[in-house]
């Protein structure tokens, strides 16, 4: 039996997790290739405001990652249970819901974890001050957000969090000297100077 042959055997609720299942599938295995030669689209995560813990929090949970992980373990788990012929329709839905709302909030606690770990070590984000770096994430103006820059900080490249009190935001790839650390360790930040 040839692809097509299969295909064509398959019921609308079979294609439906075989669809999400290998493209979802995919663009997982793209990302994980990508963070493993350094070049993850991170900001892809990051593009909410965070102001604490709370909100950090939340924003994990609708983070790219943990609906991919949503996405594949509902449709793999679906095909499992569909493929066990031993269960009727809502029974699958509701297996198939449940398991990728667990592995979601699974990969938000681990997030969120990770984050926390990120925040905390021996950086000391006054050694910043003063220092030029690259906006990583845009920065929005007037501080109405949180963007992110990369700086050499203690001999080590970081990507922190960074904010601007300029009229403008300060886009991806322009520089910025860091001018201050803000109460919750952001970065005050304005636009390099021409030299």
């Amino acid at each position: 039996m040839n692809y097509s042959e299969w295909w064509e055997t398959l019921s609308f609720l079979q294609s439906f997790y075989w669809i999400i299942a290998v493209s979802s599938t995919v663009v997982f295995i793209i990302l994980l290739i990508l963070s493993l030669t350094g070049g993850d689209g991170h900001s892809l995560d990051h593009d909410f405001d965070h102001d604490s813990d709370i909100n950090q929090a939340s924003f994990h949970v609708f983070s790219l990652r943990s609906i991919l992980a949503f996405l594949m373990v509902f449709a793999w788990s679906g095909i499992v249970a569909l493929e066990s012929g031993k269960l009727n329709l809502m029974v699958i839905l509701i297996i198939s819901f449940f398991a990728g709302l667990a592995m979601m909030l699974l990969t938000a606690w681990s997030l969120f974890l990770l984050s926390k770990l990120e925040q905390k070590g021996n950086l000391d984000v006054q050694n910043a001050v003063g220092e030029n770096g690259e906006v990583y994430l845009t920065i929005p103006a007037e501080k109405k957000g949180i963007g992110k820059i990369q700086i050499i900080v203690q001999n080590q490249l970081q990507t922190l969090d960074a904010v601007t009190e300029e009229h403008n935001s300060i886009k991806t790839g322009c520089i910025v000297t860091v001018i201050a650390v803000e109460p919750d360790k952001s970065l005050l930040v304005i636009t390099k100077s021409e030299e």
